[in-house]
């Protein structure tokens, strides 16, 4: 179950493109599917894949999540590399 939700993105120009339930863009462990952080049901997915990380995951955490994402640098190309990038770089943000 996902906690962080499309009404609480801080961020509003996402495109929302409609995935199946089991598109690997959103479902499943994260792998070497690309990732576009313009996709707001690929930063979702995400946003809550890292957060399951937390044993208190709140919609402030998921804030500074998306917040994070938004500023991956462009060699950041796969869902692998953006988790990394995030566990990496956790306490600049």
């Amino acid at each position: 179950m996902a906690f962080y939700l499309k009404k609480h993105m801080i961020f509003h120009d996402y495109n929302w493109t409609q995935y199946s339930n089991d598109d690997p863009y959103v479902s499943g462990v994260p792998d070497n599917t690309l990732f576009d952080k313009n996709e707001g049901y690929q930063v979702l997915y995400m946003i809550n894949i890292f957060g399951k990380t937390f044993q208190q995951m709140t919609i402030n955490v998921g804030k500074k999540i998306e917040i994070m994402i938004r500023g991956l640098p462009p060699y950041v190309k796969r869902q692998t590399d953006v988790l990394d990038w995030l566990f990496n770089n956790w306490s600049r943000y």
